[in-house]
C-alpha cells in the first residue's frame, strides 16, 4: 500500500498528535519546556560569546542565536527521536501490518508540532525587541518543508540502520554534538577563515538557518540560488532515505 494513501496519511496524523501529547505528560512543566529549552540555550550562548564576537548590537545578537538555536534544535532532536522510532516501538513493528516508514514520518510530525511552540518564542521576542514580522513570513512554510524533507531522509536512513546496530543512536549523539559547531548558531560563517568557511557554507543546515534569519530577523528574501540548491539536496536525501528504508523493511521486522 502506498504511503500516500489516505488511510496512511490519517495514521501519520493520528500518531503525530498522540505522540506529541504523550511527550511531556510525565513532566511537571509539560509544554512549558518547549518555551524554556530554546531560551536556556540562547541565554547561555549569549552571555558566553557576546563579549568575544562582534555581531551587530546586543538585541540583534540575542535574536540571532535564538533563531539559530530553534532551527538547529528541530533538526537535531527530530533525528535523534526518529532514529529510535522503530526500535522504540518494536511491538507495533512486529504485531501490526502497516508501512513501517509511517513511524518515522509520524515522529517527524510530532516534533513539528513542538517546533511550532518554539517558533512562538521567536515571534514573541521579535516583537519584544521591536523587529516585528514582515509579509515574508508567508514563505516560512516552504522553509519548514525543506527542513522536514532533509530531516525525514536522514531519519529514515538512521532508523533503518539502528535496527541492525543499536550503536547508531549513540553514534548520532556524538555526531550531533560535532555538527553543532559546523552551523553558524552563535557565529557568522563570514567570520571564519576561508579554509574553514566552505565547510560551514556547504552544510545544508547552514542554508536553512540562514532562511530562518532572513525571514524573521533581516526581513529579506532568501537567496533563490540557495533555496533551489537546498531544496534539491533535501528532496534527494528524502527520496534516497525512503528507498533505502523500503529496501530493508522486510528485514527490519525480523531484526527489531
Amino acid at each position: 500500500m502506498s504511503l500516500l494513501a489516505p488511510k496512511n496519511i490519517n495514521l501519520i496524523k493520528e500518531f503525530s498528535v498522540s505522540w506529541f501529547k504523550l511527550r511531556d505528560q510525565r513532566a511537571v512543566l509539560g509544554l512549558l519546556w518547549s518555551f524554556l529549552n530554546p531560551l536556556i540555550m540562547t541565554t547561555i550562548l549569549y552571555f558566553l560569546f557576546k563579549s568575544r564576537l562582534q555581531l551587530d548590537n546586543d538585541r540583534t545578537y540575542f535574536l540571532y542565536i535564538l533563531i539559530g538555536s530553534v532551527a538547529w534544535n528541530f533538526f537535531s532532536i527530530t533525528i535523534e527521536e526518529g532514529t529510535r522510532s522503530i526500535t522504540g516501538r518494536a511491538h507495533m513493528v512486529r504485531n501490526v501490518v502497516f508501512p513501517k516508514a509511517i513511524l518515522v514520518f509520524s515522529q517527524v510530525g510530532s516534533t513539528v508540532i513542538q517546533h511550532a511552540f518554539e517558533l512562538l518564542v521567536v515571534i514573541i521576542f521579535i516583537f519584544i525587541f521591536g523587529v516585528g514580522l514582515s509579509p515574508l513570513i508567508f514563505l516560512f512554510p516552504i522553509v519548514i518543508m525543506i527542513e522536514c524533507a532533509l530531516i525525514t531522509g536522514i531519519s529514515l536512513f538512521l532508523a533503518c540502520l539502528n535496527t541492525f546496530a543499536r550503536d547508531i543512536e549513540h553514534i548520532w549523539t556524538v555526531v550531533n554534538r560535532m555538527l553543532f559547531f559546523l552551523v553558524p548558531i552563535f557565529y557568522k560563517a563570514e567570520s571564519l577563515s576561508p579554509q574553514f568557511r566552505w565547510i560551514v557554507t556547504i552544510n545544508p543546515m547552514t542554508q536553512i538557518i540562514n532562511f530562518y534569519r532572513d525571514i524573521f530577523l533581516y526581513q529579506r528574501f532568501p537567496s533563490l540560488k540557495a533555496i533551489c540548491f537546498t531544496t534539491f539536496f533535501s528532496l534527494c536525501i528524502c527520496f534516497l532515505g525512503y528507498k533505502f528504508f523500503k529496501h530493508y523493511e522486510y528485514k527490519i521486522v525480523e531484526k527489531v
